[in-house]
């Protein structure tokens, strides 16, 4: 990043379109425009179906606009980089290898070479030692303990399986952290106690997290901004919008680290019925003009730039 471009990420005029039948084509995602700074946490939420995983794999390099670019770091995003770690609902786990061999191993992958691995070279043992080392490190920062590295992931709780998934990818030290849907198959207790520890990870390491989540509270929670992508909008002209847009692009008040209380506090419920009504769950579709984008950052569809971009 430098001082003409200070945004970590910029997605810029990004559409998905799929071919429907020989002459026709679906399209999924419209026209978006979403620029983000380096340590943000920024949540996506929407209704099922609107692009929200398809979003996240554009940034994170697995999958490819029809239209437009995404840029991470000064550079369009043209396949899967070490830079931009990934965490899925269902935790991305190798079977056949413990828990100190799941963390570890984007270490050895990255900086051993096959015929290296075969033949055991001093390297193989220099590399595999410092990665696993590495790997207890995080494997004890993450809650688990030391004979819990023994372990396979069948042997584990959904709870302790995520939180290995978490260790694997913040082993490689991203720059930016994409989670889809992390939280979604556990139960609330637990649920909360990775939320927590997901809060205290970002505020100690200050990476860039991009949240995709169907839970509002959560978005809320552990934010700092919040966009709302959806499909469930109209022209002027009252017909029916084409692909989702970003709805809402609103900041959340609370700071960095919000404590629990403040899920009851005016500011969070205000918040938290505006975004349910414009993007979730609308009585009445909005037009463009009406897109609700208070981030300073923001990029509305009509008006470009909504305010001036805050410092970098």
């Amino acid at each position: 990043m430098n001082g003409s471009n200070p945004f970590l990420i910029k997605i810029d005029g990004v559409g998905v379109s799929y071919p429907k039948g020989r002459h026709t084509v679906k399209t999924v995602i419209g026209d978006v425009h979403l620029d983000i700074r380096a340590g943000e946490f920024v949540t996506v939420v929407g209704p099922t179906g609107c692009g929200k995983s398809t979003l996240l794999r554009m940034v994170f390099g697995s999958q490819f606009p029809s239209i437009g670019t995404v840029i991470f770091d000064g550079k369009q995003v043209e396949g899967i980089d070490r830079d931009r770690g990934i965490v899925f609902q269902k935790y991305g786990l190798m079977p056949n290898c413990t828990v100190l061999q799941n963390v570890a191993f984007g270490v050895e992958l990255e900086e051993i070479n096959l015929p290296q691995r075969i033949l055991m070279l001093p390297k193989f043992w220099r590399v595999r030692k410092r990665g696993r080392d590495l790997a207890r490190d995080l494997i004890a920062k993450i809650g688990l303990k030391i004979e819990d590295e023994d372990k396979y992931p069948h042997e584990l709780s959904g709870g302790m399986r995520q939180r290995v998934a978490m260790a694997q990818a913040l082993i490689m030290r991203p720059k930016l952290l994409l989670m889809d849907e992390p939280f979604g198959a556990l139960d609330q207790g637990v649920r909360k106690g990775m939320q927590l520890l997901l809060q205290k990870w970002w505020n100690d390491c200050g990476m860039t997290v991009m949240f995709v989540t169907h839970d509002l509270e959560e978005a809320l929670f552990l934010g700092t901004r919040i966009v709302g992508l959806s499909q469930l909008w109209i022209n002027d002209d009252g017909t029916p919008g084409e692909g989702s847009l970003l709805l809402a692009d609103k900041i959340v008040p609370g700071g960095r680290v919000k404590p629990d209380s403040f899920k009851y506090t005016p500011e969070c419920n205000a918040l938290l019925q505006r975004i349910r009504h414009d993007v979730l769950e609308p009585d009445d579709l909005l037009r463009p003009e009406q897109f609700d984008h208070d981030h300073p950052d923001a990029w509305h569809p009509i008006t470009g730039r909504v305010a001036t971009p805050i410092a970098a």
